[in-house]
């Protein structure tokens, strides 16, 4: 099983992440919810994480600088970004720097699904 951690500054968008899948049943294990990049990033520092989803843009650190901090502590992880911004600067930006995939919000659920699908498919190939 994955180990995944959802970020996000809305505490109710991370009760309904929490909440939108039966993660074990993709194959992951939601390990935690942070509401920040320095929360998320004390989890990482923790042990191995293989999947963050992260809002791109949050107060204080944004989902970029996190995707820097991943990159550098922890270069297997793999990022999807979600925001509600559907600007292509964003989007390009986020691709440009390593993330797996942009999600907008409201998360469609098929479309998370097929997005963790791929994940499961990528570390697979990695080990």
């Amino acid at each position: 099983m994955y180990k995944l951690i959802i970020v996000d500054d809305e505490p109710w968008i991370l009760k309904d992440m929490e909440q939108i899948a039966d993660w074990p049943d993709l194959g992951f294990e939601l390990t935690a919810l942070a509401e920040d990049a320095d929360a998320a990033e004390r989890v990482l520092k923790r042990g191995a994480v293989d999947v963050v989803i992260s809002d791109i843009r949050m107060p204080g650190r944004s989902g970029l600088e996190l995707l820097a901090s991943i990159n550098r502590l922890s270069p297997h992880t793999l990022v999807i970004f979600m925001s509600a911004y559907s600007e292509f600067a964003y989007a390009k930006q986020a691709l440009e720097h390593g993330c797996f995939a942009y999600l907008l919000k409201p998360v469609v659920v098929d479309e998370l699904y097929e997005t963790l699908r791929r994940c499961r498919q990528r570390r697979d190939e990695r080990k």
